[in-house]
């Protein structure tokens, strides 16, 4: 080839050797896992260089692996929270307000700091998977602890003033190491997740707000179907095992899923290499910055909080104060059920709403007007006419739809707006802190205001909340929607930039590079001589 012409811009792969050329490799050879080293593949689901050049049989198949591996993780994700949360909403009832009450606003504290300083080093370390395998485990300690609990103590004081000693120091050990556990579960979760709807975005070729949406609906409606079987299966045994033994059996059983599932965690894939998050100190500081000053964050907190206070308000006040007084202890686990079953179905139409719209604000504005509506209800109607079933089955239906739009639009607008993996965990982190705080101050202070505010007067905070979040929510996802643009708008100029460097540097076959060619009157002449040559 002369001097003065470029090579052609040909794929290497194209060149082959004459005894080579009769050898066939597939279409996606350079992307597949196969041709990743066995030592770095090792373990994981999907190894993605370039997508654009996959096969698209292998792009499906995939893409389908990464749905089922998400289906899968929520599964035990389902079954385990379903064995806490039955705990959780259980504990004040059977254990009393007071004990009860600390137990779980222990575990909220805990859990606060977990998330605020050590989940993202947690996860960094120990992956996805195994952080969530690790979670779920020790998670369970807060229902062997409530068991000993019930184990120790031998009082028919519902208050349990003068609980055994050994009764609360075994519930409260439960609490730190729940609390602990809780503190990246949920982080350690919604990384999976946000994995997920990344994956599966770039190998369906899908928008990855439309793949979101429907992930969140998805994994709502498997997690708390679970949640729902957990719960009712706990009215069954209440209702039919023997008075002396059902909450002792019923807690037996509790704390086996809850190992079970971590054991079951095992069987999910880990997705990809997980990156390298921000260092332990840095992922700290940077959950607490998101924390107080990113305006996304900041403007969900009234949000969360009125989550949190309802949760708080409804575990520890209505079911031992209304549910257990008027239908039994039993029916605490019923509406529980009931209430997951109605999130589960609510999770689909808020689902169908945001793909509608195009958008997670008018999913999340209904969720706080719910939040409002079940404030009110408990304003105006007295105890004994809360614990009647019309009224019973109205606040089920209320709180059941606003809890899909927390598992929903709340998560999906997350994995939306932040789009590198620390910021994603460093987000989520921060939604479990206030998830923490709010249920800490429920769980620890309603207890005692409860005697001069009422079961009734409690919920002028929580309606106060729930009209705080209908004002931010607007501006939350304004922000949102504006991270989400920069974020495409910087992935398009990388792509360009690409592009760019590409055209560049490949000549087209038989073109002059800008290097070669002849330059100035020295060069023309040379060209010349060249020629009469």
């Amino acid at each position: 080839m002369s001097q003065g012409t470029a090579e052609p811009c040909t794929p290497t792969a194209d060149v082959q050797k004459p005894e080579e050329a009769a050898v066939e490799k597939p279409e996606s050879a350079a992307v597949v896992v196969a041709d990743v080293p066995a030592k770095e593949r090792k373990g994981v689901l999907t190894v993605i260089e370039d997508v654009d050049q996959m096969d698209p049989e292998v792009r499906k198949k995939e893409a389908n692996k990464v749905y089922w591996a998400l289906v899968v993780m929520e599964l035990w994700i389902g079954f385990n929270h379903g064995a806490i949360s039955s705990g959780l909403k259980l504990a004040s009832s059977v254990l009393g307000t007071d004990l009860g009450g600390d137990a779980v606003g222990t575990l909220c504290v805990v859990y606060t700091f977990t998330a605020l300083f050590a989940a993202g080093p947690i996860v960094q370390v120990g992956g996805e998977k195994w952080s969530l395998v690790a979670a779920l485990f020790l998670y369970s300690f807060y229902l062997a602890g409530l068991l000993f609990a019930l184990y120790c103590n031998e009082r028919e004081d519902p208050e349990l003033e003068d609980a055994a000693p050994c009764a609360r120091y075994s519930f409260m050990t439960g609490a730190v190491i729940g609390g602990f556990a809780a503190g990246f579960y949920f982080t350690a979760q919604d990384a999976y997740f946000a994995t997920c709807t990344t994956l599966y975005s770039e190998l369906s070729g899908q928008s990855i707000k439309d793949v979101s949406s429907h992930f969140s609906a998805i994994c709502a409606g498997i997690y708390l179907f679970f949640d729902l079987a957990c719960k009712l299966f706990s009215f069954i045994i209440l209702e039919t095992t023997n008075k002396k033994t059902a909450e002792t059996t019923l807690f037996i059983v509790l704390t086996l899923i809850g190992v079970g599932t971590s054991i079951g965690m095992i069987s999910i894939p880990k997705l990809r290499q997980t990156p390298k998050l921000l260092p332990t100190l840095r992922s700290s500081m940077e959950t607490l910055r998101m924390t107080i000053m990113d305006p996304v964050i900041l403007l969900f907190t009234p949000f969360d909080f009125t989550f949190g206070l309802f949760t708080s308000y409804i575990g520890n006040i209505v079911n031992a104060r209304v549910i257990k007084v008027y239908l039994g202890t039993s029916y605490v686990s019923l509406m529980g059920a009931l209430t997951s079953g109605m999130a589960a179905i609510g999770s689909y139409p808020f689902d169908w709403l945001t793909r509608k719209t195009n958008s997670k604000l008018p999913g999340l504005m209904i969720g706080a007007m719910l939040f409002l509506c079940e404030g009110i209800i408990y304003l105006v109607f007295k105890p004994a006419d809360l614990g009647t079933w019309p009224i019973v089955l109205t606040l089920v239906a209320i709180a059941g739809f606003s809890r899909s739009t927390i598992e929903g639009p709340r998560k999906a607008i997350i994995a939306d707006a932040y789009d590198s993996y620390s910021a994603r965990s460093c987000a989520f982190s921060a939604l479990v802190v206030h998830d923490g705080i709010s249920s800490s101050i429920g769980f620890f202070y309603f207890s005692d205001m409860v005697d001069a505010w009422g079961v009734n007067g409690l919920s002028w905070i929580n309606i106060g909340f729930s009209i705080l979040a209908i004002v931010c929510l607007p501006g939350m996802v304004y922000f949102a929607n504006k991270r989400i643009a920069a974020n495409r708008e910087k992935k398009a100029a990388a792509e360009n930039t690409s592009s760019s460097l590409d055209i560049k540097d490949c000549a087209p076959f038989g073109a002059e590079s800008d290097e070669m060619r002849p330059q100035g009157e020295d060069s023309q002449e040379g060209a010349v001589s060249a020629q009469d040559h």
